[in-house]
């Protein structure tokens, strides 16, 4: 999971917190749920390959396994309030902060922390300290010398922090930064840039061509998705515009503001008048009693309280006045919540406003990448002269376009813009020439050149740019020269 992803989750987290706990649930050997009070979850799955923190609605019926000794210690240790949540730079090194458990027994507090690092993903329980320092007190895959000679995590060594990076932080970029961004292609920023991976530098790549004001309005773009939950990194569905995505945040903060504004205000008189009659009864009632029947104060009624069989009155008293404390906190965090929305929505609003009233510039004419050669019966051809090139090409052309490819050698992609009409033997042989000259078999005497129709041609996942992989193709021996009458446009 990617640092930005990460950065995200905790930032919805933070005005929840501290939170009180209501325990945790076990889903398999690397996946813990903890239930935040009053109504939301914490997932945090610890797979190799794809582990994953999330935030969810609350859901406290989830079927549970029978917890490993590294979820046993994580049960018995961490039962107090989750405290703070942050996050290691923009690494993916997650520390989860638990308050000591008062009781008979106390419970001191201890800390999770949580790597989500692809195939190396771990999880490792820490006591009380300041920040990530302390020493392990249980671990979910320990790591052994012969594993990894630089950084072993067993239960009873301190915790190390992953080897150390310098990369820019791309929420606060200087000139410099950005310079060197804007020499570099998209789809490698991963390299300069803190919390972004392979993936999501991909996204940034196939989005690069609608934003060309440089890097700094890209990345913006990115943030506001990752901000809004708009971006899905595994599948790449990302909303067109900003216009598109700043539409569906106005819509989502009307959608919760109407919920906000809309929530009732708990009923403190019931429930406090409940908890009093329990508690004045309290003397008489053993622990075990299913129910308490007392005469209504107010209509002399008899009034049936059911009780929870395992606490005695006391404790049945305390848990509504403890309920009731919850409700009423919940209710004025919603409620301080509301200005909030209304002063984001209206910001968003007037963006909204102020984009309607200026005035629509005509559409630019579509980009055109890479050579362009017209053949004589009036077939355009668009020749790709680097990877970068070949990409681009692709992706503007239709699926009954014909594409062409010099046989066993690197080389350009040549695709006969077609008009979806079949094209005649003169032109793919011209077509193929084309596609040979700008192979690096341009000296030999004759070359095997590939053609198929655009659809039959795709990128395989995590490819480079410019690797792709095709089917149905037909073979053509030419020559390597230029056709007579192919102009370059």
């Amino acid at each position: 999971m990617e640092g930005l992803l990460l950065a995200a989750v905790l930032e919805r987290l933070a005005p929840l917190l501290p939170a009180p706990t209501a325990g945790w649930t076990c889903l398999s050997p690397d996946q813990l749920v903890l239930h935040l009070v009053p109504d939301c979850d914490l997932w945090i799955d610890a797979a190799p390959g794809n582990p994953q923190l999330a935030l969810k609605p609350s859901r406290r019926e989830l079927p549970g396994t029978a917890p490993n000794p590294f979820q046993r210690a994580v049960i018995a240790r961490l039962r107090g309030p989750l405290q703070t949540a942050f996050q290691h730079r923009l690494d993916r090194v997650v520390c989860l902060e638990f308050g000591a458990q008062p009781g008979f027994v106390p419970t001191p507090g201890g800390r999770l922390v949580f790597e989500p690092a692809g195939r190396q993903a771990n999880l490792y329980l820490l006591g009380p300290g300041e920040g990530l320092e302390g020493r392990l007190l249980a671990v979910l895959r320990e790591t052994a010398p012969g594993r990894n000679r630089y950084r072993q995590l067993r239960p009873g060594q301190p915790y190390l922090l992953p080897p150390a990076y310098s990369k820019f932080d791309p929420r606060q970029l200087d000139p410099d930064a950005l310079a060197q961004l804007a020499a570099c292609d998209p789809g490698e920023w991963y390299r300069l840039l803190d919390g972004l991976s392979p993936r999501l530098s991909r996204v940034l790549a196939e989005q690069a061509s609608r934003y060309e004001e440089g890097p700094s309005e890209l990345l913006a773009w990115l943030l506001s998705q990752i901000q809004s939950g708009h971006l899905d990194p595994g599948t790449g569905s990302v909303p067109a515009t900003p216009a598109a995505a700043q539409g569906g945040r106005i819509v989502a903060l009307e959608h919760q503001l109407a919920e906000l504004e809309g929530l009732p205000a708990p009923d403190q008189s019931a429930l406090r008048a409940e908890a009093d009659l329990i508690l004045a009864a309290a003397s008489s009632l053993p622990r075990g009693s299913r129910e308490l029947s007392v005469p209504d104060p107010v209509t002399g009624n008899a009034r049936v309280i059911a009780l929870d069989p395992a606490l005695d009155g006391a404790e049945n008293a305390a848990l509504r006045y403890q309920r009731l404390r919850q409700e009423i906190q919940e209710y004025r965090r919603r409620q301080a919540r509301i200005p909030q929305l209304r002063a984001e929505l209206s910001r968003l609003r007037s963006l909204q406003a102020d984009r309607a009233r200026r005035p629509r510039s005509p559409k630019p004419q579509e980009r055109l990448h890479g050579l362009v050669y017209r053949l004589p019966s009036g077939v355009e051809l668009r020749v790709g002269r680097n990877a970068a090139e070949n990409e681009a090409i692709r992706r503007q052309a239709k699926s009954q376009d014909y594409w062409f490819h010099a046989q066993g050698s690197p080389g350009s992609h040549v695709i006969a813009l077609a008009n979806r009409k079949p094209l005649p033997v003169t032109d793919l042989l011209a077509a193929a020439q084309v596609a040979a000259h700008h192979s690096r078999l341009a000296g030999s005497a004759q070359v095997l050149v590939d053609y198929t129709l655009l659809k039959h041609v795709w990128k395989p996942k995590g490819a480079r740019p410019g690797e792709v992989h095709f089917s149905h193709q037909k073979t053509l021996v030419v020559r390597p020269d230029l056709p007579e009458g192919v102009v370059k446009l």
